[in-house]
């Protein structure tokens, strides 16, 4: 059982090409694919327009079989990595992730 991680923000209005040959290229290459999207504390920022909710409607829409979680943005990578460490093994204890 492998699972497929993708860490992205995705702040577009749709998926574009790139968007899905990534996703799809995951998906054909493990049994589970997890999205992990990085959520900004400023709201409709011009950088980070769309909040976490309009993204996954967005991804789920073309990809149900996803699973997209939300992680908060953090401003040291240290901590911002063991929040995504913590956020993936609560989530799927015992899995491994690529």
């Amino acid at each position: 059982n492998t699972l497929g991680v993708i860490i992205a923000r995705f702040q577009s209005p749709y998926l574009h090409a790139g968007h899905k040959r990534l996703i799809e290229s995951v998906i054909k290459d493990h049994n589970k694919t997890i999205i992990v999207l990085g959520v900004s504390p400023v709201l409709g920022s011009r950088r980070n327009p769309l909040d976490f909710h309009t993204r996954e409607k967005m991804i789920k829409k073309e990809y149900p079989e996803v699973v997209v979680l939300p992680l908060s943005d953090h401003p040291f990578d240290a901590v911002w990595s063991t929040n995504l460490d913590h956020l993936l093994t609560n989530s799927f204890p015992g899995s491994k992730f690529k």
